[in-house]
């Protein structure tokens, strides 16, 4: 999570690592977004939810 308080842009960096060679699997961006973020990984999916700053909402993204 990062805030650039001039700009008061805010954003959430997700990031999926193999845990065995350490690669970058998979990763996004997602603008206009904060924490707290709660992530669930379960065999082949990732599930993870924040707070839109811009709708004013929680929002759930699925990784597949």
């Amino acid at each position: 999570e990062s805030t650039d308080v001039h700009h008061e842009r805010t954003f959430i960096g997700i990031f999926l690592v193999d845990g065995v060679t350490g690669r970058i699997i998979h990763s996004s961006v997602q603008r206009k977004a904060k924490g707290p973020v709660h992530i669930v990984h379960s065999e082949n999916w990732v599930v993870y939810q924040y707070w839109n700053t811009k709708a004013r909402r929680n929002e759930f993204t699925v990784l597949d």
